[in-house]
């Protein structure tokens, strides 16, 4: 049996961001992590949507 999954999902495209990391994985959480912490406005996409 073959599982199909198809993912959508809307992403705001009013605000601006800093810092754009794709991939929720342990590099791309602690990047945005670190950025936050910085003060730069990041955006985190996942292709799962669970990290």
């Amino acid at each position: 049996m073959n599982a199909t999954y198809q993912l959508h999902r809307s992403i705001p495209q009013d605000n601006a961001y800093d810092l754009v990391v794709a991939g929720g994985g342990p590099a791309g959480v602690t990047a945005a992590i670190a950025a936050g912490r910085r003060g730069l406005n990041v955006l985190l996409v996942e292709a799962t949507g669970a990290l």
